[in-house]
C-alpha cells in the first residue's frame, strides 16, 4: 500500500476521497493531515490550491494530497469561487439566496494537487455545471452546505439528496479529479 495523506480539515472531503480509494480497490492507503493551513486570498483557484499544498508539503514532508473548490454563480464573476466558506460564513445560505434564485446557473469547480517532493506536484481540475434550487429547509452538513441548493445538471435531484441515495458519485467532480489522480498516479508513481 502506498499512503498519501490527504490534507483537509472538512471531513466530508477526507470521507469521500477514502471511499472513492475503498472503492476502486486501490493499493492507496489515505491518511488524514488536519493541521489548519492557512489560505492565501486570491481569486485564481489553482494558486489557492497549489500554496495549500505546498505549505503542506513542507511541513509534513510526504506525499499528500491537497486541493481547493469552490461554487460559482454564472450572474457573479468568479464569485464566491476561492471565497466560497469565508462567504457563506458571513452572510449564511439565507444571505447567498438572496443574490441567486432558483434556477440561476452555478458551477462547482476545484483543483486538486498532487504534491510529492520539493517543487514536483501534478494539477488535476474538474468540475460539475449545475443550477440553484432554492429551500427553506437546510440539512447539509455545515462542511458541505451547498449541497442542498445545488442541482447537477442531468439530475433532477439536489447533492444532499443525491448523497442520501448514494447516487452523488455520478456527478461529483471531487471524484472525477480523484479518476484523474489514479489513473496518473498508475502510470506514473513515485516510489
Amino acid at each position: 500500500m502506498y499512503k498519501i495523506y490527504y490534507a483537509t480539515s472538512n471531513p466530508v472531503k477526507f470521507q469521500e476521497a477514502e471511499q472513492f480509494f475503498r472503492d476502486t480497490g486501490s493499493n492507496i492507503s489515505l491518511q488524514p493531515y488536519t493541521q489548519d493551513i492557512p489560505e492565501i486570498q486570491s481569486l485564481d483557484q489553482e494558486l489557492v490550491a497549489l500554496n495549500k499544498a505546498r505549505e503542506a508539503w513542507r511541513r509534513l514532508q510526504k506525499p499528500l494530497l491537497a486541493e481547493d473548490a469552490g461554487i460559482y454563480f454564472s450572474k457573479f464573476n468568479q464569485f464566491p469561487g476561492t471565497l466560497t466558506k469565508f462567504i457563506y460564513q458571513a452572510i449564511g445560505m439565507e444571505g447567498l439566496l438572496k443574490l441567486v434564485g432558483s434556477q440561476d446557473k452555478a458551477l462547482f469547480q476545484m483543483h486538486l494537487i498532487y504534491y510529492y517532493g520539493p517543487d514536483q506536484y501534478k494539477i488535476f481540475k474538474a468540475n460539475c455545471s449545475g443550477s440553484i434550487r432554492e429551500t427553506t429547509v437546510f440539512k447539509a452538513s455545515k462542511s458541505v452546505p451547498f449541497d442542498d441548493i445545488f442541482v447537477p445538471d442531468g439530475s433532477d435531484k439536489t447533492y444532499a439528496q443525491l448523497r442520501e441515495s448514494n447516487q452523488l458519485s455520478n456527478f461529483n467532480y471531487r471524484v472525477k479529479a480523484l479518476e484523474m489522480f489514479a489513473s496518473w498516479y498508475k502510470d506514473n508513481k513515485q516510489d
